[in-house]
């Protein structure tokens, strides 16, 4: 069956795969796709942003270990 205008039983109304119907599902479908892709892109922005944050939080506390460290024990540590 021919995805065209019209009835499959030749009446000359729209069949239930028109043209403008098929091309509604496409465009539904890659409106789909694309919310999803960006979805998708925005929550994986947001996991580094918080990785790097964590690693910017966990760099601070390892910097502030050291310098107790150096105030306890002195430079040589």
């Amino acid at each position: 069956m021919a995805l065209t205008a019209g009835s499959p039983y030749g009446n000359g109304r729209p069949g239930r795969w028109s043209g403008t119907r098929v091309e509604e599902l496409v465009l539904m479908r890659t409106g789909i796709r694309t919310a999803l892709r960006r979805a998708e892109q925005m929550l994986l922005i947001r996991g580094a942003r918080r990785n790097a944050w964590a690693a910017v939080c966990e760099n601070r506390r390892l910097a502030g270990e050291r310098e107790q460290a150096v105030r306890a024990f002195g430079p040589g540590v």
